[in-house]
């Protein structure tokens, strides 16, 4: 069974090497979770969407 922190680890390596399938993995895990924190906060679907975006930007500079 793979950990939490290795199946992370993969899903980052997968973002620095532009690899489709870990990208849209990451979207699928977390999207909800940031529109639904944002949305709860006052802010739109399109906030969320530009935030959740930001984040995939930085993220993968990071990676």
């Amino acid at each position: 069974m793979v950990s939490t922190i290795d199946q992370e680890q993969l899903l980052l390596k997968g973002l620095a090497g532009n690899d489709k399938a870990c990208i849209e993995t990451i979207y699928r895990l977390n999207y909800t979770m940031i529109q639904t924190f944002v949305l709860s906060n006052n802010g739109s679907v399109d906030d969320a969407r530009d935030i959740f975006q930001e984040a995939m930007v930085v993220l993968y500079e990071k990676s």
